[in-house]
């Protein structure tokens, strides 16, 4: 198994400036209406928003526990709402909401393709690379430039090690093949029989 530190796979950050949160959280007037039209309460509200943006600086969507509180506090700040506002865990809200910023973003579900495209690209990288970490970068870089929400880190990690083993193996068959026999060896040819020489009769 890969150490996702090693790869690019994206996380949050220990720690984020003002300037980061500006940067990556700050919510456009665009996105304020689809929260506005989208939900009833504060809760919603603010679990929207962040799974939005989240999903935008990450591209995929953190569990509720692994979104930093200084992201929750600035999204109920640029929100107007409480600094203790909670994130709304019903589970159905959470799949509703999922669909709908699948949609917003133009992202395709992992699900929907995503192993088969993992698939060929790694299996074209593992036979110029070995190492997991980069064999998992090619697949993440990859999946990002097909729009594809990007699946748990195991997931991936999974997928690629299983790929790579199988890349190997074939080297390995390969590389371990008794070399080819051509028509000139095969048993029996005449030109391998000892050749006749012609006799000179002395005059």
């Amino acid at each position: 198994m890969a150490s996702i530190e090693r790869t690019a796979y994206p996380r949050f950050k220990a720690a984020l400036s003002a300037q980061e949160l500006q940067t990556l959280y700050a919510p456009t007037e665009e996105e304020r209406a689809l929260v506005a039209t989208h939900t009833r309460t504060d809760s919603q509200q603010l679990t929207l928003l962040a799974l939005l943006k989240c999903h935008q600086s990450l591209g995929y969507l953190p569990a509720y526990e692994t979104i930093p509180t200084a992201i929750r506090q600035y999204l109920c700040q640029q929100l107007s709402l409480p600094p203790d506002t909670a994130f709304d865990p019903a589970k159905n809200l959470r799949s509703r909401y999922r669909s709908l910023i699948r949609g917003y973003l133009a992202v395709t579900a992992y699900a929907e393709g995503g192993p088969r495209v993992v698939e060929q690209r790694v299996t074209e990288a593992a036979y110029t690379m070995s190492d997991p970490a980069d064999l998992i970068n090619v697949a993440i870089e990859h999946l990002i430039q097909q729009r594809f929400e990007l699946p748990a880190f195991q997931t991936l990690d999974r997928l690629v090690s299983h790929v790579r083993y199988a890349v190997h193996q074939t080297l390995y068959v390969q590389m371990t093949a008794p070399p080819e026999r051509g028509p000139e060896d095969a048993p029996g040819c005449p030109h391998l029989r000892p050749r006749r020489t012609k006799r000179v009769h002395p005059d």
